[in-house]
């Protein structure tokens, strides 16, 4: 029921009129009906209860709806009873809200408010059964904290009548509410508290305050005192309905706390938070927010444009498709990532996200969210993206990025065109391992990092420098013609011939350069980077700073290459090698003291491939250190079936790779072999080439002297082809210098003389204390002029070509000599 308040107190007459019919009336349900309109006005939860309605709904209820009769005592009709002081009663039934019948005591009181007549009516329910049965409902019905009580107060604020729900609101027994001053009950309601509250509610036909009550056991509980004036018989009164506002207060505090708490997380997740009403155009930022655009808040215009004309040119037409978008309902939410201006010029990258609030027609009328700064985790992903396809140590784009832009370039393409549209450059440095061995893994990547800079030099901007791994640079050239590619790779050449001074060192480098031309017939950036490989590995085996331009040729070749090493590996594990023996003769005698071992590769399709197609290859791949333990082996073990045979202790000679050299077991594995097999040590020879000498000089003095003392021979191949120095020369034990078979299988002019090279070479020998022996002897002149030289040991195709080992000992007991 909605409350009623009033200022001055009334005569005497007048409150025991008002106190007797309240206290009469004392705990029923109760209605304001305006009798001219027959609508109830007003109503307290117990009337509402008793006709089983929620309490709004009984507001402008028609009487007729509950009752069927109503007593017209204000038109002269139906009085059952009329009291002195003009109250109306009557016994009724009424009907409630789902159809059942109640019987009720009814009594009705005229009152006047300004000038306005009213009807005060009480029901009570005649049944004590049936009252008890609608006390329970109304109990079941009203939740806690719903309740609502009334209370009747003079001018003074004393309390001149309570019905029982007003007990139970405030937590007190009934009979102490009558007669107590309201700051009994509300403390805060003192004398002038309760003189403005009184005013109000007379000035304005009613008034409403939140107030904390007091219980009996002194607990504050929060209430909603809603005050109405009644006048009765020229008093005044305020009826006060008091109701229990716990529930609602504990809710707003929660509603408070969560929006704190919202305030908050949006403060420590330091987002910018924005509200725009649709329907006038306003946008309200927050301070958050101006503080991400780095201004203040009042500096800000309240409409979109504030927002709008700060987004990035590029990003525009992007944040208006996604507003329209969601606005227009096809997304469920506003996301848009893009950046936003400051006010110092600069852009940040900001992360919106955002809801519309939508009207029943689905218009959006408010769309309200956040704005959160990711400038920091743009940064970021465009670190991650940068270093997903560049090279850490020298910034280039890696094989990732060049395979990615090659691809593109493969479709600019254009069909039957003389010039390519593109070509692929691969740059490797020569010997750059060496730089890394010396100098350092420092100054190799500072040498990096320099060739890297000198490259870019090379190439325009629209081109790729790429770094692909190790000393590998690749460049791809865009829209240039065959004559600009090769000037291009002409200036990297000579840009690598310059001296790098890199902290006191001169460090001098060299590069090979494959080329391929994109044209026609690739399909795919890989096959034109295999084919720049395939040149460059080219260029490099013609030796230093070399350029080859790739051609279908060295493709095949290429294939053949990757067949023979498929092929080479098969072999060593089928058997498919064998010896052959060439003799080497004492010039002194002419009979034959040793041969040297040579491999022979049984090829399944191609016969007996030679040595020069397959061992390069072995010894790249590795396979040259089984297949040189097997060559060792296998010739101790015919050497030993040579003396078995009675054919003489012959010497046998083995040729040793790079690789097995520098192996740290070989020493240990050639003792190995020579106790396994049974053969002296001094009947062993190995033959090391002279280059494979120098490039392991400091490292295999010691080596070398330890087979020595194993009683091995150390034999010195192809010399003079190479860079022998003769400070490690005398260094080296070993006993003899083979001349390579160059000297005398060429055909000197007049001018040149090889046999005075060899006699140098042999003086040479002599001072070193070693033998000589000349390899390549075709013609029987060759030996008369090698006999005066006086060189030891002679071998060549004139004594015998090499042969497998089963015709080894007819050669030997033919007793030939030379």
């Amino acid at each position: 029921m909605q409350a009623v308040t009033s200022p001055n107190a009334g005569d005497a007459r007048g409150d025991d009129t008002v106190f007797r019919f309240l206290t009469e009336t004392s705990g029923a349900a109760m209605a304001w009906v305006d009798p001219k309109r027959r609508r109830v006005t007003g109503a307290n939860q117990a009337f509402s209860a008793l006709l089983g309605y929620r309490a709004d709904a009984v507001l402008e209820l028609p009487i007729e709806a509950f009752a069927d009769t109503f007593p017209r005592a204000i038109e002269g009709r139906l009085v059952v009873t009329t009291g002195a002081d003009g109250r109306i009663s009557w016994d009724s039934r009424w009907r409630r809200r789902d159809g059942h019948a109640i019987d009720v005591s009814v009594a009705a009181l005229e009152l006047t408010h300004q000038g306005s007549v009213e009807l005060l009516v009480v029901a009570r329910l005649r049944d004590d059964r049936s009252r008890q049965r609608a006390t329970l409902e109304v109990a079941r019905q009203l939740a806690p904290g719903s309740l609502t009580g009334a209370l009747w107060l003079d001018p003074q604020g004393r309390v001149v009548w309570a019905d029982d729900l007003a007990a139970v609101v405030l937590r007190r027994p009934g009979d102490e509410l009558v007669g107590a001053p309201i700051s009994a009950l509300a403390p805060e309601l003192d004398d002038v508290a309760w003189a403005e509250h009184w005013a109000t509610a007379i000035d304005r036909r009613g008034a409403t305050l939140e107030a904390t009550c007091v219980t009996a056991e002194g607990a504050e509980l929060p209430c909603e005192i809603n005050s109405r004036a009644v006048e009765l018989d020229g008093v005044t009164f305020l009826c006060a309905f008091v109701s229990d506002t716990s529930e609602r207060e504990i809710a707003r505090r929660q509603f408070l706390d969560a929006e704190e708490r919202y305030a908050l997380a949006a403060m420590g997740a330091n987002d910018g938070l924005w509200d725009w009403d649709l329907t006038r155009n306003s946008l309200v930022y927050s301070p958050r927010w101006a503080a991400l655009v780095g201004c203040a808040e009042e500096d800000l215009n309240q409409n979109p444009s504030t927002w709008l004309d700060r987004v990035h040119p590029d990003d525009r037409p992007r944040v208006d498709v996604e507003l329209a978008g969601h606005l227009d309902g096809l997304t469920p939410h506003f996301e848009s990532e893009h950046r936003l201006q400051h006010r110092d010029g600069t852009y940040r990258w900001v992360l919106f996200r955002g809801l519309a609030v939508r009207d029943g027609s689905n218009r959006a009328v408010r769309m309200a969210g956040s704005t959160s700064d990711i400038t920091h985790r743009k940064n970021a992903e465009a670190r991650l993206r940068f270093e997903a396809f560049h090279d850490p140590l020298t910034g280039l784009a890696n094989r990732a990025l060049f395979i990615r832009r090659v691809h593109q370039a493969l479709e600019t393409i254009i069909p039957e065109t003389v010039d390519a549209a593109f070509a692929v450059v691969v740059v490797d440095i020569d010997d750059f391992k060496l730089v890394n061995d010396s100098l350092g893994h420092t100054l190799g990547d500072m040498l990096l990092r320099a060739i890297a800079s000198r490259l870019k030099r090379c190439v325009r901007a629209v081109d790729t420098v790429a770094r692909l791994g190790g000393d590998e640079f690749c460049l791809l050239l865009e829209h240039v013609s065959d004559a600009d590619v090769l000037r291009v790779a002409d200036r990297v050449q000579e840009e690598m011939g310059v001296p790098f001074n890199l902290r006191g060192y001169e460090i001098y480098t060299s590069a090979s350069v494959g080329v391929a031309y994109g044209r026609e017939g690739y399909q795919e950036a890989e096959e034109l980077l295999r084919d720049a490989n395939i040149a460059m590995f080219r260029a490099k085996s013609g030796g230093r700073g070399r350029r080859a331009i790739f051609d279908a040729s060295m493709r095949r070749a290429a294939v053949n290459r990757l067949t023979l090493e498929t092929d080479l590996r098969r072999a060593v594990e089928r058997g498919e090698f064998m010896l052959y023996y060439q003799p080497v003769i004492a010039l002194d005698s002419g009979t034959i003291t040793g041969f040297e071992a040579l491999i022979r590769w049984n090829h399944p399709k191609r016969g007996l491939v030679m040595p020069m197609d397959f061992i390069p290859l072995a010894e790249e791949t590795g396979l040259i250190v089984p297949l040189g333990r097997w060559v060792l082996v296998s010739a101790c073990e015919e050497a030993v079936r040579w003396e078995q045979l009675g054919l003489g202790p012959l010497d046998v000679s083995v040729n040793v790779s790079a690789r097995q050299l520098a192996l740290p077991y070989l020493v240990e594995q050639v003792a190995q072999v020579l106790e396994q097999t049974g053969l002296d040590a001094n009947r062993l020879n190995l033959e090391i080439t002279e280059s494979v000498l120098m490039d392991q000089a400091e490292s295999v003095v010691a080596k070398l002297r330890e087979l020595r003392r194993l009683g091995v021979g150390l034999h010195i191949d192809d010399f003079g082809t190479g860079y022998s120095s003769l400070a490690y020369l005398h260094r080296f034990p070993c006993d003899t210098l083979k001349i390579d078979k160059s000297f005398l299988l060429s055909h000197p002019t007049p001018d040149e003389d090889p046999w005075a090279i060899i006699g140098t070479i042999r003086s040479l020998a002599q001072l070193l204390g070693m033998a000589v022996t000349a390899e390549g002897v075709e013609q029987p002149e060759h030996l008369d002029r090698l006999r005066e030289i006086g060189c030891e040991h002679a071998q060549g195709f004139y004594m015998s070509r090499p042969v497998p080992a089963d015709r080894i000992p007819a050669l030997v007991t033919s007793a030939k000599r030379w």
